[in-house]
């Protein structure tokens, strides 16, 4: 349980610090689109794997993670299907 939850951590801080220097890109009008997928795979990474935990009632972190999920999808599909069109 502990190289897991070292591997979840791990995620959890590639997906920050990518957040931070994405951020700061859109920011200053650019767009970094190999940042912006490392950003998003390990966000989605890091909320998935936060469910595996061994935990016997609902917390307040998985209706975190699961609102977090939602989020995501409807990233990836704008961003992906529809390429950021329209409002």
């Amino acid at each position: 349980m502990v190289a897991f939850t070292l591997f979840h951590v791990a995620l959890s801080l590639v997906g920050i610090v990518t957040g931070f220097v994405v951020t700061a890109c859109l920011l200053g009008s650019r767009r970094l689109d190999g940042w912006t997928r490392v950003f998003l795979w390990t966000t989605t990474a890091t909320s998935a794997t936060g469910f595996l935990f061994l935990v016997h009632n609902l917390m307040p972190a998985h209706i975190l993670g699961l609102i977090s999920l939602v989020v995501l999808a409807v990233t990836f599909f704008a961003l992906y299907r529809r390429s950021l069109a329209g409002a």
